[in-house]
């Protein structure tokens, strides 16, 4: 994974049986964290899009860039049961 390679090169290697398990651990709740508010920034965002998905200005806004418009079609079209699993992986 990239957390390891990048303790790997500045000398920290977790695979060492002298790493004590307390880093191992830590670490482990670190990655799971930042799993967890990936999955929460990405239920925001899809909630945002419904609510906005009407709103006039946020459309023309969104026209003028075309990395937003592809962005706002993807979270359109996203499954119900996509979003359902993201919650339970937040919880």
């Amino acid at each position: 994974m990239f957390i390891f390679e990048i303790l790997k090169n500045n000398g920290m290697d977790i695979n060492d049986s002298t790493v004590p398990s307390l880093v191992i651990l830590c670490l482990s709740f670190l990655i799971l964290t930042i799993f967890s508010v990936l999955c929460f920034f990405n239920v925001i965002l899809y909630f945002t899009i419904l609510l906005n998905r009407d709103n006039k200005i946020i459309i023309n806004v969104i026209k003028k860039h075309w990395i937003l418009e592809k962005l706002f079609n993807v979270y359109l079209n996203t499954s119900k049961y996509f979003i359902i699993f993201e919650i339970c992986l937040f919880i």
